[in-house]
């Protein structure tokens, strides 16, 4: 009767073990899951291409945002890291734009996620947004009135590059940036 139930406790003491660590996604340490996917706020003084080398070289890419849940997983991080150290920050994503001045009204934006994925979240060509769930930081969205900014003819840097702004105000919101501008990033890759 002993051997049984110690038979028997060390099959659940195995099948419990291995079920916990086999079943769930996996990310390295200091990265999050969420979804299959893992996710790491890097912070420093980084530009757009250089966030994007430092994301490569960690296995990864600047992050692309796919759905409303992606993103506000992504803005419960950067929540999570203005709590932690006090301070907000800005950080680059992988969106950027290209434009073309063929319209004759203007400027022609569209977007590209450096990881090569469709931009089927943030673009209203694909459907527009549902009243109060656009993450930029207007209200609107590329090839709206406001974002992208910044054509560049006013002796500024273009704004072309995407990053999330976290303060005591603004819970991760979308803005164009200079490709140029310094800032912390959030990587994304796969899960092992």
């Amino acid at each position: 009767m002993l051997r049984m139930l110690f038979f028997l406790f060390t099959l659940l003491f195995l099948s419990h073990y291995f079920t916990s660590h086999l079943t769930s996604a996996t990310c390295a340490p200091g990265w999050s899951e969420f979804t299959g996917k893992c996710y790491k706020l890097v912070k420093g003084s980084y530009n757009h291409p250089q966030a994007q080398a430092h994301c490569t070289a960690l296995g990864g890419t600047l992050s692309s945002t796919h759905n409303e849940k992606e993103n506000a997983f992504v803005r419960g991080l950067l929540d999570e890291e203005m709590k932690k150290t006090g301070a907000g920050g800005v950080y680059h994503i992988g969106m950027m734009f290209s434009r073309t001045y063929s319209n004759a009204s203007g400027p022609v934006s569209s977007a590209v996620w450096m990881d090569g994925t469709p931009v089927d979240f943030g673009n209203p060509a694909v459907g527009g947004f549902e009243p109060g769930t656009s993450p930029w930081s207007d209200g609107k969205a590329f090839g709206r009135p406001a974002e992208p900014s910044g054509d560049g003819l006013d002796g500024k840097a273009p704004e072309l590059c995407v990053a999330m702004i976290q303060s005591a105000d603004v819970n991760g919101d979308w803005s164009d940036v200079s490709c140029k501008s310094l800032a912390n990033m959030v990587c994304k890759k796969k899960s092992i």
